[in-house]
């Protein structure tokens, strides 16, 4: 069982419970982990902008790597 959302394009998935839940994003295993203090979920890759659900940071996570992508293109362009 799991939970799958799209967001802008892109596919996130939500597998297992718990600790042991897996995230992937198009397909790929994205780490993730809890803070301690307050339990807030964080990606390894994206560690500044924790919340409560995986999920939401994940799907802001899919957001930064779209601002990145168009600032870069207009760096090159």
């Amino acid at each position: 069982m799991g939970k799958s959302i799209e967001h802008r394009g892109r596919g996130i998935r939500l597998a297992g419970k718990g600790d042991e839940a897996v995230l992937t994003i198009d397909g790929e295993v994205v780490r993730w982990g809890r803070f301690s203090g307050d339990g807030e979920y964080f990606l390894y890759r994206y560690a500044y902008d924790p919340h409560k659900s995986l999920l939401e940071v994940a799907k802001r996570y899919v957001e930064h790597r779209e601002r990145a992508k168009g600032m870069r293109e207009e760096d090159e362009g």
